[in-house]
């Protein structure tokens, strides 16, 4: 897998840098011009974490940095320093915030070291630093999702099929059902999905129209989403007590939580339905549990009725996996190649095609070519 973090066919400037933070913007903006807006959203939030470890843990200035500090802070990181945690419902710019709001996981700790780690690669490489404290440290491998499928090619519809078959008034169970179609119809990325709102639904207003509503997701894309998704969103909708169309001004997110904000939270009337005030899962973490709990749990459903093998899908039991299987269809089937990177939300669309084609030929449909 590459290492997102690197843009080697760039070319920033440090020599007249101001400090180590304006070291950072300056690798930041250059990433900018190849990485996605939410891509680079992260990774503020994994260096607004190394930036708070500076300020309050007496380390020295980065560009100062020794093997030492940088074990040091990837000790902390993993020591889940609670102390650093920030207080519930506190701001940027509150007494006592902090960027970590939870200790962070080891797969959380290891993005952030990652980032890091690329961050004084980086330096090093273009003459800011002359010695790489993170040069002997060796990254762990990141995990890939795998690219095959499962062997009945229908595992996704069963799941599916089967939660529509027990549906209740269950908030989370009729949200799960919303997050699985949604990902599974639109293709969308999990980041697409957790920074979405309600108000990027538009239901259309003609009943005859081929789609029912649009969807509007990243990069200028407009979504169309099918009646049967849209009931979903309207059921889903009211089950968190609020009305199934979206209202004017509303900026509740998409993917809304179980957990309610508590008493003291000021909330817009706007956002809080009759169960509460609402709060919204903004992380790929928290949705990648969402899809994971519920696909793994159809599954041991359907593996007690001999429909299917309950250990057979956990590995599929991911966005990643679903956006996957979106992918391989969309190229088999939509043709022109700016339809289908339109759908993809592919910036560029060569680059995008190649990158599908290098990967391996389960996911590309067989051994055959698509376009050809």
């Amino acid at each position: 897998m590459p290492d997102i973090y690197n843009a080697p066919e760039l070319n920033p400037r440090f020599d007249d840098a101001v400090d180590d933070w304006d070291a950072v913007e300056r690798w930041l903006s250059v990433l900018a011009e190849e990485r996605s807006t939410c891509t680079l959203v992260t990774y503020r939030f994994h260096l607004a974490k190394l930036r708070w470890y500076c300020d309050h843990a007496g380390a020295p200035p980065l560009k100062m940095w020794s093997t030492t500090d940088f074990l040091h802070f990837k000790e902390f990181l993993h020591a889940s320093p609670f102390e650093a945690v920030c207080p519930k419902n506190a701001k940027q710019g509150d007494p006592g915030y902090t960027p970590f709001k939870v200790a962070p996981a080891k797969g959380s700790a290891e993005d952030i070291i990652r980032c890091v780690h690329a961050l004084f690669g980086v330096w090093h490489a273009h003459g800011y630093i002359t010695v790489n404290p993170a040069i002997d440290h060796k990254l762990r491998q990141q995990t890939s999702v795998t690219r095959s499928t499962p062997g009945d090619g229908n595992f996704l519809d069963q799941v599916v099929d089967h939660m529509k078959s027990v549906l209740s008034l269950d908030p989370r169970l009729v949200r799960d059902l919303f997050v699985i179609m949604a990902l599974r119809e639109l293709g969308l990325f999990a980041s697409e999905l957790v920074a979405a709102n309600m108000s990027d639904v538009t239901i259309h207003p003609s009943p005859s129209f081929e789609r029912a509503a649009i969807f509007r997701a990243a990069h200028n894309r407009i979504l169309p989403m099918s009646s049967e998704l849209l009931s979903v969103f309207r059921l889903y909708r009211r089950v968190f007590g609020l009305p199934s169309s979206v209202q004017q001004g509303e900026e509740l997110p998409l993917v809304l939580s179980i957990r309610k904000f508590g008493k003291g939270f000021r909330h817009d009337p706007q956002t809080t339905g009759r169960r509460g005030a609402l709060r919204g899962i903004r992380s790929r973490y928290g949705l990648f549990a969402i899809v994971k709990s519920r696909i793994c749990t159809v599954a041991a459903e359907l593996g007690r009725s001999g429909t299917m093998s309950s250990a057979m899908p956990r590995k599929f039991a991911n966005p990643r996996w679903i956006r996957h299987v979106f992918e391989r269809n969309t190229i088999l089937t939509d043709g022109p190649l700016l339809n289908i990177a339109h759908k993809m939300g592919w910036e560029q669309p060569i680059t995008g095609l190649e990158n599908y084609l290098s990967k391996s030929p389960s996911l590309r449909g067989g051994g055959r070519h698509p376009l050809r």
